[in-house]
C-alpha cells in the first residue's frame, strides 16, 4: 500500500463521517432551536455554540482512526512512518476543511431573516472579532489540536497495558496537584510573573486579545502531540487476542 492511497481511504471514510455528523448537526443544533423559536414565537436572540461539538467530534474522529487503521495499514505493508503521515495529512485536511464549513454556517445564520437566532464560536468570536478568514484560521488550530489529542491518547492506550498503564495515568493524574501545591509554595512574584507569562501565551493583554500569540501556543502544543504521538507510534505492535 502507499502513502497516497492510504491517505485516500482515511479522507474516505473520515469525510463521510463528517457528513454524518453535519446531518446531526444540522437536525439538533439549527431545525430544533429554529422549530422551538418557531413556536414559542419569541424575540429573544437564541445563541447556539458550535465550537465543543467539533473538537469533541474531530478528537473522537482521531482517536478511533488511529486504532482502526494502524493494523489495516501494516497488514498491508504501509511503514510507520507513513501511517503517521497518512494520519496527521488526513487530520490537518479535514480540520481545514470542517473549520471553513463551521465558520461559513456562522456566517449564513448572520443575516435578517433569522435575526433571534445566532451560532456562536466561543473563543475563535473574541480572538477574530467575528471576521471569516481569522475566524477560520484560528478554529483550524483549535480543531487540528483536539485530532493530535486524540491520535496520543489512542496510540498511548494501544501501545501501554497493565500496570504500566495504570502507573503512567497515575502520575499524569496527580501533576495538577503537584502544581497546586507549588503555587501555594513559591513566592508571590514569581506566581505572578508565572501567570503573566501564561496571559502573554494566551495573547491576553491590557488592550484586548491578541490572536498570534494563542496561535502560537497551539504550534507548540500540537508539535508536542506530534513527537509523542510519533515516538509512540515507532514502537508499536498489533496485538493479538491470543498471544
Amino acid at each position: 500500500m502507499k502513502l497516497k492511497t492510504a491517505i485516500t481511504y482515511r479522507l474516505t471514510y473520515q469525510t463521510r463521517s463528517l457528513l454524518i455528523y453535519m446531518a446531526y448537526f444540522t437536525v439538533f443544533a439549527c431545525l430544533m432551536p429554529l422549530l422551538a423559536i418557531f413556536l414559542s414565537d419569541t424575540t429573544e436572540i437564541v445563541h447556539s455554540d458550535i465550537i465543543f461539538s467539533a473538537i469533541c467530534f474531530m478528537f473522537i474522529l482521531a482517536l478511533i482512526g488511529i486504532n482502526s487503521d494502524f493494523k489495516l495499514f501494516i497488514q498491508n505493508g504501509l511503514s510507520r512512518q507513513n501511517i503517521f503521515l497518512a494520519n496527521i495529512w488526513t487530520n490537518a485536511l479535514i480540520s481545514v476543511g470542517f473549520s471553513g464549513l463551521l465558520v461559513l454556517i456562522q456566517k449564513l445564520f448572520d443575516r435578517p431573516l433569522i435575526s433571534n437566532f445566532r451560532f456562536e464560536i466561543f473563543l475563535v468570536d473574541l480572538y477574530s472579532k467575528s471576521a471569516f478568514f481569522p475566524s477560520w484560521f484560528l478554529l483550524f488550530f483549535f480543531l487540528f489540536f483536539a485530532s493530535t489529542i486524540g491520535v496520543v491518547i489512542g496510540t498511548f492506550n494501544e501501545l501501554f497495558s497493565g500496570i504500566q498503564k495504570i502507573l503512567i495515568l497515575l502520575a499524569l493524574i496527580m501533576i495538577p496537584t503537584l502544581v497546586g501545591l507549588l503555587f501555594q509554595t513559591i513566592d508571590k512574584q514569581i506566581t505572578m510573573n508565572i501567570l503573566d507569562f501564561l496571559k502573554e501565551i494566551l495573547g491576553i493583554s491590557s488592550t484586548g486579545l491578541n490572536i498570534w500569540p494563542l496561535v502560537g501556543t497551539l504550534l507548540v502544543l500540537i508539535t508536542i502531540n506530534l513527537l509523542l504521538s510519533f515516538l509512540m507510534n515507532q514502537k508499536r505492535e498489533i496485538k493479538r487476542i491470543n498471544g
